[in-house]
């Protein structure tokens, strides 16, 4: 639970102390996620991710991964320390829910991987890969790899693009 307090003036000089309470279900030690762009066409990517987590709510096991952008997105999943239970379509967003089983303690870190390929993910001039963090997280970090004859042009600050050697 992360709590939020602000203070608030009411009329005649009387302040009252509002707290927020937000309640998740599970919290983000960290998310580190590398994408391995595998050919010059962009045709194959895979992506890797670790991810620690510590979860808040004795009555939730559910991890969610959030799958988005061009190509196909699914064409190889594989986790490790969690269950897959499917997918559902959230808008123009997919989120693969995982289950983890048993269920840490709360507080308890419980760590997991994934491994995921896409394809004609990155075939476009100009692409993009969102990472997103829908809990509180602690470390968020995101490296991606281009082939020697497809270098990137740019990176947003705080990206780490390199091209393989």
């Amino acid at each position: 639970r992360t709590l939020s307090a602000q203070a608030v003036q009411l009329g005649s000089g009387v302040q009252t102390l509002l707290i927020k309470i937000h309640h998740y279900d599970y919290e983000n030690d960290f998310i580190e996620e590398v994408v391995d762009i595998r050919d010059v066409r962009g045709a194959t990517a895979v992506m890797t991710k670790r991810q620690r987590v510590r979860f808040c709510n004795a009555e939730s096991a559910i991890l969610r991964d959030g799958l988005w952008g061009d190509g196909d997105q699914l064409t190889r999943y594989h986790v490790r320390g969690a269950r897959r239970l499917g997918v559902t379509q959230e808008g123009i967003r997919r989120t693969m829910l995982l289950a983890v089983e048993p269920r840490p303690r709360d507080g308890v870190a419980h760590q997991l991987s994934v491994n995921r390929t896409m394809k004609n993910a990155f075939t476009e001039r100009q692409g993009f890969f969102d990472l997103m963090a829908e809990r509180p997280t602690g470390h968020l970090a995101l490296k991606v790899l281009f082939p020697r004859s497809r270098p990137p042009r740019s990176a947003p600050e705080g990206i780490q693009a390199m091209s393989i050697v």
